[in-house]
């Protein structure tokens, strides 16, 4: 059987009227602690941008490969559909002719 005392006794900066010395020591080894939560907290969130953003830039890289792979077939098409809606109004996919203007406000 081990020996645990009922109760354990608080450190005397926790006391409803605690001294000054020990009221600042345990501010100190709160901001200790909270100052190294934050810190771990602030590079995980580090890590975590960064990779996002190498995944992010290698896939705009691999858009662009794919962009400039596809750009001579693409302009081809781009120029034979522009000379054949001339004629037309701007007319949306859905045949509707767009009526909302900006408005300043």
């Amino acid at each position: 059987m081990q020996k645990v005392k009922a109760v354990i006794a608080p450190h005397a900066g926790q006391s409803v009227n605690p001294a000054l010395n020990a009221h600042t020591e345990i501010l100190k080894t709160v901001v200790k602690e909270e100052e190294k939560q934050i810190e771990d907290e602030y590079r995980g969130s580090l890590q975590h941008v960064s990779h996002g953003g190498k995944s992010a830039l290698q896939k705009l890289k691999e858009q662009l490969s794919n962009i400039k792979s596809k750009k001579p077939a693409a302009e081809k098409t781009v120029e034979s559909s522009s000379d054949s809606d001339d004629d037309s109004e701007s007319v949306d996919s859905d045949g509707e002719v767009g009526n909302n203007k900006p408005v300043d406000r």
